[in-house]
């Protein structure tokens, strides 16, 4: 990582400070954040805690959920096909393929991760459901388990109890249509927050069509100091995979399908009953029990695949918070069980139509117990320590084959952190920790059968550095990451299977920015630099393929009352080497910056918005692949427009 590009970006980050005004720079509250699985302060949390609120959401020119997390810091978005981000993979700090793996997706506490390559179904969540999304950066291993190596995303949905309603219609390019609508109500003792979506778009390639709909419930009541509720939530999504392009393709006519009959189906269904209480002015206790159901289906023709998934999964999550004195110093404690009981069960297929071939059948069930401690030895310093045990047990077995695979694996993850309020607009923090992952099914399988070896969970070892200055409506978070990690899975190429690779290294630096330049207008900067790479083996000292060295946004938006509401957002991707491509031999696949726009206007009970993607029209591709056979490329969409009234009531 060369220091000259990082140190001129952080000082055009911290350009405004100059011009802050008295006024500006009073202290600010405070924000509550579940970074501990209750509320808290995040002047608690060793970590730098992005939020991004209803109106952040509203304001910023983002197509699709993975789009909006792009705006961030440290993310990167890669989608397969189009602007929907029905696949998009979403990632913290520098992973490559299948980096989506390393980065935990929550909504509302509740897992989202896959036992297979799955990616996370982000148009099962609708979005006028969202009250804020949290962006916790760094191994969230301790409190939440597997898949949070490199940070977790809780996404939260509306939790207030006031009365409030609305519907939207959207319509734009590649004949997209959504209709959305959501009410919140007060019934008695009981409040009721309901959610719909339907969404469809042909999307700007052949084979490329996406219909989808989602809906969620929520029904609590107050209870003595605490309550009680239910969510429920079912969705379904079916899309066309039009496969990759060559070169020639990529180059000359990116509307061109691989395959023309291929596509993916997605359904889910949750019922999660939970309670939180406060049991004396001292300990408050929250728990959780949740079914969920799948089923996913995936036709690709060209490799003769048909498969058929059905997953169901119980998880219950009972966790304490006792707030005490240590050593006669104020402090408090978390301590919690993850219990979860899953099983998988995968029919292969010629064709849709073919008699099956086999069932893989993969049971897991896992419990991790975990204990995190936040004490004050001085008003102004706060000291986290925290550990967590984790056992998985996985039996799976393969029609087609005699043998199973068992594996019984035990991997513990811990923390210490410090936090000092240096000043109160300052926070300054460090952190280490330990982190592991647990292979999913894709990776213990093969074409042929079960992968031989089996890859090892991964684990790794991490430290943080970081400081936020908040003061007013101005903000800037700095973040200094390394985590080095062991026995990384990744896929050979030469073995045809998922293994382990040689030790790993990611380190980098994230910044945050906002800054309200006047009444009016405000400005939001993003930028990250990052190093991935081999630290053993053949490729020793080599980039790990598809990750960015630099990634930045730029949101320029203006509030003019009854002139509207008009945003500008500007996304820039660095050079990546091509996926597949460990040994850094062939071209990288190009940088590329893009557009955005949105305007939005107020008039009474009604909004109307106007959003403009892309609006350079720069061809450019999130994800392209290359083994050597040349190169294959998921572009992006062109230029597109959309247009969206909304009625509140």
């Amino acid at each position: 990582m060369q220091s000259r590009p990082i140190v001129a970006a952080l000082a055009a980050l911290f350009v405004p400070l100059g011009s802050a005004s008295a006024a500006e720079t009073s202290e600010s509250p405070a924000v509550i954040v579940t970074a501990t699985r209750f509320d808290d302060t995040d002047r608690n949390i060793a970590a730098n805690v992005a939020t991004i609120t209803r109106e952040d959401i509203a304001r910023t020119p983002a197509g699709s959920l993975p789009d909006l997390l792009a705006t961030r810091a440290g993310i990167d978005m890669r989608s397969l096909y189009g602007g929907l981000g029905a696949d998009a993979s979403v990632n913290l700090r520098g992973f490559g393929d299948n980096g989506g793996l390393r980065t935990l997706i929550l909504v509302d506490g509740r897992r989202l991760d896959s036992l297979d390559f799955t990616s996370t179904n982000w148009l099962s969540i609708p979005v006028d459901s969202i009250e804020r999304i949290e962006i916790e950066r760094g191994s969230g291993a301790v409190l939440y388990g597997d898949q949070a190596v490199a940070g977790v995303i809780n996404i939260i949905t509306n939790r207030d109890h006031g009365e409030r309603g609305e519907v939207s219609a959207s319509a734009g390019s590649f004949d997209y249509r959504k209709l959305a609508a959501s009410v919140s109500k007060d019934l008695g003792g009981h409040h009721i927050a309901l959610n719909a979506e339907h969404v469809e778009s042909d999307e700007y390639r052949h084979n490329n069509e996406h219909r989808a709909t989602a809906a969620s419930a929520r029904l609590s009541r107050a209870i003595a100091i605490g309550e009680a509720y239910v969510e429920a939530g079912a969705s379904s999504l079916r899309f066309g995979l039009p496969g990759s392009l060559t070169a020639m393709q990529y180059a000359h006519d990116r509307r061109t399908a691989e395959t023309t009959d291929s596509w993916a189906k997605r359904e889910n269904q949750f019922l999660r009953p939970g309670i939180r209480k406060q049991l004396t002015p001292t300990l408050e206790i929250a728990a959780e029990l949740a079914y969920e159901a799948s089923r996913n289906q995936s036709w690709v023709s060209n490799w003769g695949s048909y498969r058929d998934v059905d997953v169901r999964q119980v998880t219950f999550t009972p966790r304490l918070r006792w707030t005490h004195g240590l050593a006669g110093l104020p402090s408090t404690t978390v301590i919690g069980l993850d219990w979860a009981d899953a099983r998988l069960d995968q029919d292969r297929h010629a064709d849709p139509h073919a008699a099956r071939l086999s069932t893989l059948r993969l049971d897991r069930d896992g419990t991790g117990l975990y204990l995190h401690n936040t004490t004050r030895p001085l008003d102004n310093l706060a000291v986290t320590l925290g550990a967590r045990e984790q056992r998985y047990a996985t039996h799976a077995k393969d029609s087609a084959l005699t043998t199973d695979s068992d594996r019984t694996s035990r991997k513990t993850a811990s923390e210490l952190g410090l936090v000092w309020q240096a000043a109160p607009a300052w926070k300054v923090f460090a952190k280490a920790s330990t982190t592991f992952r647990y292979p999913v099914l894709d990776e213990l399988t093969t074409f042929g059968g079960f992968a031989l070896p089996p890859p090892k969970p991964e684990s790794g070892r991490g430290t943080d550095l970081g400081a936020e200055w908040r003061a007013g409506r101005h903000s800037v978070q700095v973040t200094v990451y390394d985590l080095k990690m062991r026995d990384e899975i990744t896929w050979n190429n030469d073995t045809f299977q998922n293994e382990n690779m040689q030790k790993t290294r990611h380190r980098g630096i994230e910044v945050d920015s906002h800054w309200q330049l006047a009444r009016a207008w405000r400005l939001d900067l993003a930028w990250s630099g990052k190093e991935a790479e081999f630290r053993e083996g053949p490729y020793s000292g080599n980039a790990i393929p598809l990750v960015p060295t630099t990634r930045w946004t730029a949101m320029l938006s203006y509030d003019g009352g009854m002139l509207g509401n008009h945003a500008l957002l500007a996304n820039h991707v660095g050079e990546r080497r091509f996926g597949g491509d460990e040994a850094n031999l062939r071209d990288k696949l190009p940088a590329y910056t893009t557009l955005d726009w949105q305007s939005r206007w107020q008039l009474a009970r009604w909004e109307l918005a106007l959003r403009i993607a892309n609006l350079t029209d720069r061809k450019h591709a999130t994800l392209a692949y290359d083994y050597g056979y040349g190169a294959s490329y998921y572009p992006a969409n062109p230029r597109a427009g959309y247009v969206t009234a909304r009625y509140r009531f």
